[in-house]
């Protein structure tokens, strides 16, 4: 069940990634924005994926996802639809994921995120779905959480998200009806500490399937 939590980041995190001046750039965990022209951020995760996120224009994000072991990896697109003064924050986002944990080797997919910021109080929920090449398999991730942040050097923040993938295996019978599906929900709580050029982010994953059971996790994030 780990190694679901995370395939979920390992997806959820290029294909949404947050403004270093706002709250909650956990992972998987969108807060709508996007990095402004020239700005670039550099991830590195303790499950050993690194992502490099860079501001192509102060609408447009190119992110990627960098493992250390060449397991799983992403490339995408983020586009913002709303004007960056204006507390309601709509997101589009497209990308193609690789891996080498499933059969299914090459992934394509598309992401929604819908926020609203004001003061120290953000909220965002986002949808995301990714299918397999031969679109016989399908992953989605929904997530909605909000973010606190009394000053602009840390930020709390908690999400919950519900993962599903479905599959449809060979079928002995043409007429035999048969699929393979998998659904968890969890949560994900942190808290983010941001420097002069560097941040830090502590939080913790919960899963049901875990017994609750929390799983940490720990980012440090390069300011560029």
């Amino acid at each position: 069940m780990r190694l679901w939590g995370l395939l979920a980041f390992g997806i959820g995190m290029a294909a949404a990634q947050a403004d270093v001046a706002l709250p909650n750039r956990q992972l998987a965990f969108p807060t709508g924005e996007v990095l402004a022209d020239g700005e670039s951020v550099w991830t590195q995760h303790d499950i050993f994926i690194n992502t490099w996120d860079h501001g192509l224009t102060d609408r447009l994000e190119l992110g990627t996802v960098l493992p250390d072991a060449p397991i799983i990896g992403h490339l995408g697109l983020r586009y913002r639809l709303t004007p960056r003064r204006v507390p309601w924050k709509l997101t589009i986002g497209s990308g193609v994921a690789w891996t080498l944990l499933s059969s299914a080797r090459l992934w394509g997919g598309v992401s929604l995120t819908a926020a609203w910021a004001r003061g120290p109080l953000a909220v965002h929920a986002t949808a995301l779905e990714y299918r397999a090449r031969s679109r016989s398999d399908v992953v989605q991730l929904h997530s909605a959480g909000l973010g606190w942040r009394p000053s602009r050097s840390w930020t709390v923040s908690a999400d919950l998200f519900w993962l599903t993938r479905a599959r449809a295996p060979a079928c002995a019978s043409y007429h035999q009806v048969c699929s393979t599906r998998f659904q968890t929900g969890g949560a994900m709580v942190g808290v983010r500490l941001v420097g002069h050029g560097f941040g830090l982010e502590v939080g913790a994953l919960v899963l049901p399937a875990l017994d609750y059971t929390p799983l940490p996790v720990i980012s440090f994030v390069h300011l560029s």
